[in-house]
Parts: C-alpha cells; sequence; structure tokens
C-alpha cells in the first residue's frame, strides 16, 4: 500500500537518435530494473528490453545492449555521442537535452514502508519528517524530491539493495514503482503486503503540459479524494454484480430443484418398496439397489440446488464447529475420500474453548466436507490439510472477499499446501458449476457454491486466499453465540473464579464489549464500573479506588490500553491490571506485562477466561 503514488504519464527511450541510421554503430545501453529489465540466462531481457530490441533490429542496429549502473548510463549518454539510453522519465528539465522515443509503459510510483513500522503519512509533508528515504541515485523520482526541498535522502545505485536496507530497518521509506517494487520483493522472498504504510493513503497525479510552444512544465495535484471514490465505487458495482449474479442463479437453482424433487419422490421411494417383496437372490435385486443409490445420488445433489437457492436451512441448533470437525474425521465421507486420495495428512490447530453457532448441523458438516475435499484433490503428489477454528473479536470491519462486520465471531480455516488457484479462477470459484475437477468423482461443481450459500444463510462470511504453487486458504467467519449444547450445559463448575464484591474497572471503546463483560463480572460477583477510553479511565479513577482494571489494548481515539496503563502506574503504583485484545498476543502487550498488567485475554470474552484471569490476579 502505497501512501504517495505518483502517476507518470510515460517512461521513454532516451537517445540521441535521428531519423536515420548513424554511420557509427549506437551504443545502447539500460540497467537491471526487473520486470522491464533483467538477466536470465546470462542474457538482458524484460519488457522494455524486447521493445527496444524490435526498435533495433527495424533500424538495423546490432542487438548490442549493454547493462550499467543507472548514474553510469546516464553521465555516457551526456558526455558521449551516439548513446542510447532506456528508460527513464521524461522531464521538463531533461526535453532539450535529448531525442526523445516512446513511450514504452506507464507505471506508479510511491513510498513504501514496512507494515509493522507504524508510520502514518497523509501528505509529502509527513515524509520529509521521517529519518530517512532510500532513493535511487540520479533517478529522477530523487532529483525531484530534492527540488521539493527533501533532506533526508539515502541514495542507492541499486534497487535492490534499496530494498534490503528498508527490510533490515536502515531506512524508513522506498520510493519505488509499483510494478518493480513487487518483483523485486519477490526475488529477495518478501511478501509485497509486508511493505505497507498505516493510515491514510494519498494519491498525487504528475502532467507534463505545454505552457507555451517552447516550454513544458509539470504539475503535481493531490487526487486523493477522487481516486479513492473511483475504487470504492469500482469494488461496490463488482460486489453488486457478483451478488445479482448468484442470487439469480440461486433463483434457478430452487425452480429446478421444486421440479426435480417430485419426479425423484419415486425414484427414491418406490426401489425400497420392491425390495422389500424381492428374495436376496432374486435377479432384479442388484438393479433396482443401483436404481436406488442413483436415486438417492440424485437426491443429494437436489439438496445441494436448494442450499444454493438459500431455502435450504430450515434448523437453528447451537453447534460447536470442533464438534462437527471431529465427526467429520470419523466420518464415511472422509474415508471415501481416501479411498480416490491416500497420501494426504490432515492437521487440527482447534481452539480449546470454542464459541458456539447457531445453525444447521448438517449444513454446516457438509461445509466442512466440500472445504476439506477441495484442499484433498489440490494436492499434487500428496500433502497436508491445516483446519483450525478459534474465537475472534472483530472490532473493525475487514475487507476480504466479503466486507466482514465487527462482532464475535467463530472462525474456521482450511488450508493446503497444494496447486493454488490462479488469480483469473480466485473471483469464480464461489459461481455454481466452476470447476476444474475430475467429474463423477469429484462431484457435480456445486461445492464451493454451497458452501457460499450455506454460510450467507448462516449470516457469515467467506474469505478465500491463494497463490500458485503454494496453496490455498479458505476462511469461514460465523456469528458466535454462548448459547450451549446439551453437552456443553453440564459443564464444570466456575465457583473458583467467582467475586465477593470487588470492583472491577472495564475499559474499552466499543460499548458492547463493555456491555459483555460487565454481563459476565456482575454474574460472577463483581461490581462492575466501565469506562469508554483511557482518559475516562483516569478521570474515573482520580475519584475512585478499583481492585482491578480490565484495559482493551486498542482504543481509538485517544490513548491506547498500554499507555493508559503507564498513566495508571505512574499515579496508582499498586494497581492490579488485565490486559485484552482481540488480536493476537503482541509486543505491546508483552510491554504492558512487563509494567505489573496480569494476565492476556483474548476477545471475545469467554466467561471461564475472564473470571479464572481475574480472580488469579485479585488473589496474586
Amino acid at each position: 500500500m502505497k501512501t504517495t503514488r505518483t502517476l507518470w504519464p510515460f517512461l521513454v527511450l532516451l537517445a540521441l537518435l535521428s531519423g536515420t541510421a548513424p554511420a557509427q554503430e549506437m551504443r545502447v545501453l539500460t540497467e537491471v530494473s526487473p520486470p522491464y529489465n533483467y538477466i536470465q540466462d546470462d542474457r538482458i531481457t524484460g519488457s522494455s528490453t524486447e521493445i527496444v530490441r524490435e526498435i533495433l533490429r527495424r533500424h538495423q542496429e546490432p542487438d548490442n545492449i549493454q547493462v550499467l549502473p543507472w548514474a553510469r548510463g546516464y553521465k555516457l549518454l551526456q558526455t558521449r555521442p551516439h548513446v542510447a539510453l532506456f528508460s527513464t522519465t521524461r522531464t521538463p528539465e531533461r526535453e532539450d537535452q535529448f531525442h526523445w522515443i516512446g513511450p514504452l509503459f506507464k507505471v506508479h510510483f510511491g513510498f513504501y514502508a514496512r507494515r509493522d513500522s507504524g508510520l502514518q503519512l497523509d501528505s509529502l509533508e509527513d515524509a520529509k519528517q521521517v529519518g530517512a528515504i532510500a532513493t535511487y541515485k540520479d533517478d529522477v523520482k530523487e532529483q525531484l524530491l530534492i527540488r521539493m526541498g527533501f533532506t533526508n535522502l539515502d541514495s542507492s545505485k541499486s534497487p535492490a539493495n534499496n530494498l534490503k536496507k528498508l527490510i533490515n530497518g536502515r531506512v524508513d521509506l522506498w520510493l519505488f514503482d509499483n510494478v518493480g517494487m513487487t518483483d523485486l520483493a519477490r526475488q529477495q522472498n518478501i511478501d509485497p503486503a509486508a511493505l505497507e504504510i498505516n493510515g491514510v493513503r494519498r494519491h498525487f497525479e504528475s502532467r507534463l503540459v505545454a505552457d507555451s510552444e517552447t516550454q513544458a512544465v509539470a504539475i503535481v495535484r493531490d487526487i486523493t479524494v477522487r481516486f479513492n471514490a473511483a475504487a470504492e465505487r469500482e469494488k461496490l458495482e463488482e460486489r453488486l454484480r457478483r451478488a445479482q449474479k448468484m442470487e439469480a442463479i440461486g433463483m434457478l437453482a430452487g425452480g429446478v430443484a421444486h421440479d426435480l424433487n417430485n419426479v425423484l419422490s419415486g425414484l427414491v421411494s418406490y426401489p425400497e418398496i420392491l425390495l422389500m417383496d424381492l428374495p436376496a437372490d432374486h435377479p432384479f435385486r442388484r438393479p433396482i439397489l443401483t436404481i436406488q443409490k442413483s436415486g438417492e445420488k440424485a437426491a443429494h445433489i437436489v439438496q445441494d440446488l436448494l442450499t444454493l437457492a438459500r431455502r435450504g436451512v430450515p434448523v437453528a441448533e447451537v453447534v460447536n464447529l470442533n464438534q462437527l470437525i471431529r465427526e467429520f474425521l470419523n466420518s464415511p465421507e472422509l474415508e471415501k475420500l481416501r479411498s480416490y486420495y491416500d497420501d494426504f495428512d490432515i492437521r487440527l490447530e482447534l481452539e480449546d474453548e470454542l464459541l458456539n453457532t447457531v445453525g444447521s448441523p448438517i449444513h454446516l458438516a457438509k461445509t466442512i466436507m466440500n472445504l476439506v475435499s477441495n484442499a484433498v484433490e489440490a494436492l499434487t503428489g500428496g500433502g497436508t490439510i491445516a483446519i483450525a477454528t478459534e474465537n475472534r473479536y472483530v472490532d473493525r470491519p475487514l475487507r476480504g472477499y466479503d466486507d466482514i462486520a465487527p462482532g464475535d465471531y467463530v472462525v474456521m480455516t482450511v488450508a493446503d499446501n497444494g496447486a493454488g488457484i490462479s488469480p483469473e479462477d480466485i473471483d469464480c470459484i464461489l459461481e455454481p458449476f466452476y470447476t476444474k475437477k475430475v467429474m463423477g468423482r469429484s462431484g457435480t461443481g456445486l461445492g464451493m457454491a454451497v458452501v457460499w450459500g450455506t454460510v450467507k444463510d448462516h449470516r457469515g462470511y467467506i474469505e478465500v486466499e491463494s497463490k500458485v504453487a503454494r496453496g490455498t486458504r479458505v476462511t469461514v467467519y460465523l456469528p458466535a453465540s454462548r448459547r450451549r449444547t446439551a453437552e456443553q450445559a453440564a459443564a464444570k463448575s466456575i465457583e473458583q473464579s467467582r467475586g465477593h464484591g470487588e470492583t472491577i474497572l472495564v475499559v474499552d471503546d466499543i460499548p458492547e464489549q463493555l456491555e459483555i463483560a460487565s454481563q459476565i463480572l456482575e454474574r460472577l460477583g463483581y461490581r462492575v464500573a466501565t469506562a469508554a477510553s483511557g482518559l475516562d479511565a483516569l478521570a474515573y479513577l482520580e475519584k475512585h479506588a478499583v481492585a482491578l482494571v480490565i484495559l482493551d489494548m486498542i482504543m481509538d481515539p485517544g490513548i491506547d490500553g498500554l499507555e493508559t496503563y503507564r498513566r495508571i502506574k505512574a499515579i496508582y503504583p499498586d494497581q492490579k491490571a488485565v490486559i485484552a485484545s482481540g488480536y493476537s498476543e503482541t509486543a505491546r502487550v508483552h510491554e504492558a506485562q512487563s509494567l505489573g498488567a496480569g494476565a492476556y485475554i483474548k476477545k471475545p470474552y469467554l466467561l471461564e477466561k475472564i473470571g479464572m484471569a481475574v480472580r488469579a490476579e485479585l488473589d496474586r
């Protein structure tokens, strides 16, 4: 994600070329800058290089492209005749120095930072305040920043060295183009998504325009609002198109399923009646059994169509996903899958105190089966399927394949290390009948569409992530429920976690979380006070003494849990506290604990966990 993205209209072939071939042989220079120019099999290639090769061929020039560092090539271009250099940016300062041939392509430039840097840039002025910015020596982007008054530039002759500096923490920002960044990052075995600036993204447009017949000027303007609005509108339109298509297919599927059910009733019922009257050795018994099994298979397909039509989840029971997963591991469906694909392992990472959800056990069990089947079939030569569950509190909307609203969720992931899904296929995999599986062995092509229908019927969300040759991860979010299954109703007593009227101050910026924590603690026998921010908590403690403070680590706006605890400890050194967060345990959690905080509670709040953590800290 780029905080500053500069759109340069063109990159060009820069050369001292005339309209005819020169008498002296042309020296053609370039740099290593993937994917435009890179070395493969000891030969320079890439998108720009191949275009230039074609130009040289048509001018009957020899293919003698030489690779040099950019600064050296640019100096030779300025001082030697019969030199051509590609690619570079056309600017007003360079306009009259060279003969321009092009353009070659268009790219976007921007600032990149490590995702964990904590940097927030809202403007170019903010970038002037960081410690160091990695730039490419004598590059036009570096020259532009110098003209704009930047004094914190760390110049290098190699883009790859600049990336290493950023990853190793030697610079704060790296100025580079979007396409080249991705390629360089992957060459260094770095996920491009790890290079990200938190905060508001700002976009700038740079245009070269004529000020008169002889002069040109560069105009830079902020287009953040226009850029973001257009991007958001495009996303919403695409989401609407997808939803409309799925709903239309669902209506069609529902109509077909209704008619098929009427036809199949005879195929499923009458064989059973006939078999009751036939002796075991009757010659018709085997064909009738075949008819019966075929009818049952067809009935299952009809049920899939009903699920796709969003008409197939009439049951609303309290369901525990861990239990369904364990039942699937001992099911005939998994045994059948192993008869086709025997070279795979299933690894479980199930949360011990997983919350429940409410819905149809049959449909959720089939969702697990479909996801595991897809994962197994994606393996080439065997592999591992990882099934994981966890409680997850989403305190800010998340955007993936679906928009995920804030709230408490039961999250299940099914991941494989198989072939992965290509970018052109990933947006289609939830559509009915879209499949690249072996028909007959792998079903109808409805599997993932049925998963989508089931998840939607349960008011949940689904996210699909995949990389070719590295595997696929499907994440399902289902609304969490604190209702208990029949088996859980007889759960262990929590008498040891009960309070004795002690006052607990709960600090959280989400009202729903304050209410949930308050209800749990009051049922356990505690008195509860609440604060919606760190500053409110400090104000409350000025007038009231409390036995314990429960601090949410992430609070916005204002000071977070760590800073709140620092200020509390400065005034009340003996104040007891526990830390809560919807994220995994972080360095800030450990820092708070080093200051004296007790246990870390992962949201969503569970009665047993919050009770035991509070009791343990009070008794410490």
